[in-house]
């Protein structure tokens, strides 16, 4: 009987430690246009539309031979 005691005593004292809290949330993230549109992006838009273009026409040549 008292081995049940002290057993039931040590459990209830002696429990896992809660976790701890979660860190500071930091700053929201900005509104609007995070990030800008370079003029890299034109230089990719017009070498691809070239491939693109050159692609047709060399499978149009293929096709035609």
């Amino acid at each position: 009987m008292q081995f049940l005691l002290l057993l039931m005593l040590g459990t209830g004292t002696g429990g896992p430690t809660p976790p701890p809290p979660p860190p500071p949330m930091g700053p929201p993230p900005p509104v609007g246009d995070v990030v800008p549109v370079d003029s890299g992006i034109v230089i990719l838009i017009a070498a691809a539309l070239a491939i693109g273009i050159y692609s047709v026409l060399l499978r149009r040549r293929i096709t035609k031979a």
